[in-house]
């Protein structure tokens, strides 16, 4: 993921449009045409630009994913996150089941923000022998909903360690819409 310097939205990697401002990574010019933007100017940067240091971190270790859902339910509405960043560890429960949480995890957020509202997505595959579970979990979350931008996205990919030739896969995506 890349941060928009003029608007500071999360793009990922493989974009080179930002989706919110029109900011091209590559360096020709294109400007988004939106209903508050017909003139062909640049978009402003917004208040909550990157010399704005007002936000938050949250930094959580060894958490459940049902733990951070909560309290990314609590906070809908009333915050705008800029980043969502971690990792994923899993333990191994009955067998080949596997339970996945957060071993670290970093939410940076604007407090006291409306009009925002997030969602988790979350998609986890167990395959044999030579599959890419990592793959099917991505297709499961693929495409992305039009009103919705990608915030942040974790994965883990991992052999199972009974030595059968299972290999496990979570992928978790944090999705957020404008709500007007």
């Amino acid at each position: 993921m890349k941060i928009c310097p003029i608007c500071e939205e999360l793009v990922a990697d493989e974009v080179n449009i930002c989706k919110n401002c029109g900011f091209s990574f590559n360096g020709t010019k294109k400007v988004v045409e939106t209903p508050i933007h017909k003139s062909k100017e640049k978009a402003r940067p917004r208040n909550n630009n990157r010399n704005n240091k007002n936000y938050k971190i949250l930094q959580l270790s060894n958490v459940s994913l049902d733990e951070v859902n909560r309290w990314i339910d609590e906070h809908n509405g009333k915050i705008k996150i800029i980043g969502f960043y971690g990792s994923l560890q899993y333990t191994m429960l009955i067998a080949a089941m596997a339970k996945f949480k957060y071993s670290t995890l970093t939410i940076k957020y604007y407090p006291d923000v409306e009009g925002y509202e997030y969602k988790i997505y979350k998609s986890q595959h167990v395959q044999l022998f030579f599959s890419d579970p990592l793959k099917s979990c991505l297709n499961d979350l693929t495409p992305i909903p039009d009103d919705c931008r990608m915030v942040g996205r974790i994965q883990k990919k991992s052999m199972y360690p009974g030595g059968n030739g299972q290999t496990l896969a979570c992928v978790i995506q944090l999705l957020e819409r404008k709500i007007y």
